[in-house]
This record gives structure tokens, C-alpha cells and sequence, in this order.
């Protein structure tokens, strides 16, 4: 097991991050930490990730952003998201069918975790908030989360035209000519 840490790759706790920002963590965490999934992964010579997203999290995504009007990261939805670039290791989703409650009742059964971390931060996010309309209204309307995935599926027109390019400071792959995270921490070091 390898574990990274934001303070040395990036010059900040997640915790100073927030103290500096005097705001959410949740846009930094993710964008950083999925910077660092990627630089790392690279370096140790991997050709997927495997990440722990389930059917919770990708109809929570597809909420959270249609609210936001954020078309743009839509591509990251799916069970497999597409190679698009040397530099970018693709993601693979295998729980992507499998319920949050599935996942947490096979891992206590197996003795995965002792203890589940849950971060501090998060009843602030608006991921939070999402998740907790969008489980009351299963308990309700069973079905829902898989029916907003296979609605989202359905009517999605997949482009396959969308140029990536590097980041100019770390040559990260980019949509724009500088990465979300080297203009996060640009804005930090900044304040």
C-alpha cells in the first residue's frame, strides 16, 4: 500500500487548504486528489485505476451536475472511462452497479474496514446534501439511482471530439491550457 499526502505533493494540507480558503473542501480535495491518483499511478507504471465509485455516487454525480449546469464532467461518468491521453489513467468503476449499502454490508462481512473514515468536511458539501434528498426519495420510490443512471445513458451523446491537451506548469492532462490544480494552488499560494 502506498499513501500519498497533499502537504508534500502540493504544499498544503487538506486541513490548511481550508483554513486559507475559508470555504469548502470539497472542489480541492477532488481535484487534487484525483491529480495525484493520476501522477502516481503513472509512475508505478499502472494502466487502469480501479476506484471504489458505486451506483450512489454516479446518480449523485449526474445530479450534482445538472444543478451546477456542468456539463463538461459528464464524461466521467460510466463504468469505464475512455483513455484520453498517454498521460491519463483510465479509470475502471466495478462496483459502478452495486448499491453504497451493498458495498458497506459485503465489506463488514468481510472484514474490509475496521473503523470507516468519514470526512470532515462533508456534511458542508453539496454532494451531502444530494445524497441525503436522493436517499430519501429511494426509500420512497424504489429504483431511482439506477433509473437516473440508465436516463442519463440513454440521452447522452458521447463526444468523442474533445481535445486534451497538457498543463503548461506540470503537464498534467488538461481540457485547458493550465489544470485545475496548478490554478487551485496558484490561487493559494496566492492568498
Amino acid at each position: 500500500m502506498h499513501i500519498f499526502s497533499f502537504k508534500k505533493e502540493f504544499g498544503y494540507s487538506l486541513d490548511e487548504i481550508v483554513k486559507k480558503i475559508n470555504g469548502f473542501a470539497c472542489s480541492y480535495c477532488g481535484v487534487l486528489r484525483r491529480n495525484l491518483l493520476n501522477k502516481k499511478s503513472r509512475e508505478f507504471g499502472a494502466t487502469k485505476i480501479a476506484v471504489g465509485h458505486n451506483m450512489d455516487d454516479e446518480a449523485q454525480t449526474i445530479l450534482m451536475n445538472i444543478i451546477r449546469h456542468d456539463y463538461t464532467r459528464m464524461d466521467r461518468i460510466g463504468p469505464v472511462l475512455r483513455n484520453i491521453s498517454e498521460k491519463f489513467i483510465p479509470r475502471i468503476k466495478p462496483l459502478f452497479d452495486v448499491t453504497e449499502k451493498q458495498t458497506r454490508a459485503y465489506s463488514y462481512l468481510m472484514g474490509f474496514f475496521g473503523d470507516s473514515y468519514k470526512c470532515p468536511y462533508v456534511n458542508v458539501s453539496m454532494r451531502h446534501r444530494i445524497r441525503h434528498a436522493l436517499n430519501e426519495y429511494e426509500s420512497k420510490n424504489k429504483g431511482t439511482k439506477r433509473k437516473i443512471i440508465r436516463a442519463f445513458f440513454k440521452y447522452e451523446q458521447r463526444k468523442d471530439d474533445g481535445k486534451i491537451t497538457f498543463c503548461k506548469i506540470c503537464g498534467e492532462p488538461t481540457s485547458s491550457d493550465i489544470c485545475q490544480s496548478c490554478k487551485l494552488i496558484k490561487q493559494l499560494n496566492e492568498l
